[in-house]
C-alpha cells in the first residue's frame, strides 16, 4: 500500500512539515425563497442565496443557478458573475408575482424565474448549461436542494416546505448533504456581499506534532461578547467529531488560544475548528493534517497541491499493478476516478482537475492490497 503526502510551498508564514494547511469545503445554497410579491410575502422578488465558506475567494462568473418544479427537469438557468469572496454571501434576485412585499437588498446577480414558495428544487451549477434532467448526478452539480414535496434531494429526504412568508435557510452554513437535516424554514432573510458574516473572525488555525501529543494553536479576532469553539478530529477527512469545547470572553480573545491532544492516535490525522458565535452563526476553519507516528507504506507525493489544470501524483510501488484514484468532495461526494498501469519503482501519473469546480479535494488510490491514505488538495 502507498501513503499519500502533500508537499507545500508557503511564503510569508513558516508552517512545520508535519502539518499541512487546507481550506474547507465549497460553495453552498443558504437559503431560498420563492413568495416573492404573493399575498403576504416578506419581499416582492423569489431569491437564492449562496455562501462560500472557504478559505479562499471563488469565481463564479461562469456558474449559474438553476431551478425546477418538484418533479420537473432543469431548465431555467439564471447565469452568475464576479467572485465571491471567502466568509461572504452572494444574493441571486429571481422574479416575482406581484408589488407586495420590500425590495430585496442590492443583488449580485439578477434573473427572472419565479420559483415556488413551497415545493420545488434549485442547483448551483459550475456552468451554465442547463442540467435538463429531474435528477441530474452529484458530479454535475456543486450543490443542491429539493424541498417541500420535491422528487429529487440530497440525503434522505427534502428539506421542509417554504411559504409566502417563510425562506428555507442553511443552518449555520454546514452542508451535510441531507437537505431535511441542513435546512429548516425561518422569517427569510437575504444577504448580499456586504453582510458581516460573524462577530468573531478566525486569523490562524495550525496544528504540529510534538514529543507527548499534537499542538492546536488558533487565533480569532472577537467582537461579541462571547465565542464558543469545538476542536474536531477526523482520521478520514470527512468525518469529524468534537473532542474539545470552550466558551471564552472577548478579553480572553486577544491572546492565542492552543490544546494539546494527548490522545490523538498514530497515522494521519486531520483537526478544524468550528467557531460559534453568541447568535448562533457558526465558521468552519481550514483543516490541519498531522502525521503522527511511522507508516509501514510506500511514500506518495501529490504536486501541484494547489492545481489549476492537472496535478500529478509520484510515488513508489513495490508491484506492478493497476491503480484506480478516486478523487472526492469534502462532503465524500466521488467526482472523478482514474484508473493507471504503475511498474515497480518511482511513477509519475497526471490527472485532469480542469472539470473540477474551485474548493478542496480528497484523492485515495485503490490498489490489490487495499487503499492508500487520503490525501488533499485545492483546485482554483
Amino acid at each position: 500500500m502507498m501513503k499519500l503526502i502533500l508537499k507545500y510551498i508557503f511564503t510569508l508564514h513558516f508552517i512545520s512539515f508535519s502539518a499541512l494547511v487546507f481550506s474547507q469545503t465549497h460553495v453552498v445554497i443558504s437559503q431560498v425563497y420563492g413568495g416573492g410579491g404573493n399575498a403576504s410575502a416578506q419581499y416582492k422578488n423569489d431569491f437564492v442565496e449562496l455562501y462560500n465558506p472557504t478559505a479562499i475567494d471563488i469565481n463564479i462568473s461562469t456558474w449559474s443557478v438553476q431551478y425546477a418544479s418538484s418533479t420537473g427537469n432543469f431548465s431555467a438557468v439564471t447565469n452568475l458573475s464576479g467572485t465571491l469572496a471567502a466568509g461572504k454571501y452572494y444574493l441571486v434576485q429571481l422574479g416575482t408575482s406581484g408589488a407586495i412585499g420590500a425590495n430585496l437588498p442590492t443583488p449580485e446577480a439578477t434573473g427572472t424565474t419565479n420559483i415556488s414558495a413551497s415545493n420545488g428544487k434549485v442547483a448551483l451549477v459550475s456552468n451554465t448549461t442547463a442540467l435538463g434532467v429531474s435528477n441530474p448526478p452529484a458530479s454535475n452539480y456543486v450543490d443542491l436542494v429539493g424541498y417541500g414535496t420535491a422528487n429529487y434531494f440530497e440525503g434522505a429526504a427534502a428539506a421542509a416546505a417554504g411559504s409566502n412568508t417563510l425562506s428555507i435557510t442553511r443552518i449555520g452554513n454546514i452542508d451535510t448533504d441531507a437537505n431535511s437535516v441542513d435546512f429548516s424554514a425561518t422569517s427569510p432573510n437575504p444577504r448580499n456581499s456586504t453582510f458581516t458574516v460573524l462577530a468573531t473572525t478566525l486569523e490562524n488555525f495550525s496544528a504540529s506534532k510534538t514529543n507527548n501529543g499534537i499542538n492546536v494553536n488558533w487565533l480569532v479576532g472577537c467582537l461579541g461578547s462571547t465565542v464558543t469553539f469545538e476542536l474536531q478530529r477526523s482520521y478520514n477527512a470527512i468525518n469529524f467529531t468534537t473532542f474539545y469545547s470552550a466558551t471564552e470572553t472577548k478579553l480572553r480573545c486577544e491572546s492565542p488560544f492552543d490544546y494539546k491532544d494527548a490522545n490523538a492516535g498514530n497515522g494521519t490525522i486531520y483537526y478544524r475548528l468550528k467557531v460559534i458565535d453568541l447568535d448562533g452563526g457558526v465558521r468552519l476553519s481550514n483543516i490541519a493534517v498531522v502525521e503522527n507516528g511511522n507508516s509501514q507504506k510506500n511514500k506518495v507525493t501529490v504536486s501541484p497541491t494547489i492545481a489549476t489544470t492537472f496535478a500529478e501524483l509520484y510515488y513508489s510501488s513495490t508491484k506492478a499493478e493497476k491503480v484506480n484514484w478516486v478523487i472526492n468532495d469534502m462532503q465524500g461526494r466521488q467526482v472523478k476516478s482514474i484508473s493507471t498501469l504503475v511498474t515497480v519503482g518511482n511513477n509519475k501519473i497526471t490527472i485532469p482537475v480542469a472539470t473540477l469546480t474551485q474548493g478542496q479535494y480528497l484523492i485515495k488510490g485503490f490498489t490489490s492490497a487495499g487503499n492508500t491514505d487520503a490525501a488533499v488538495f485545492m483546485k482554483q
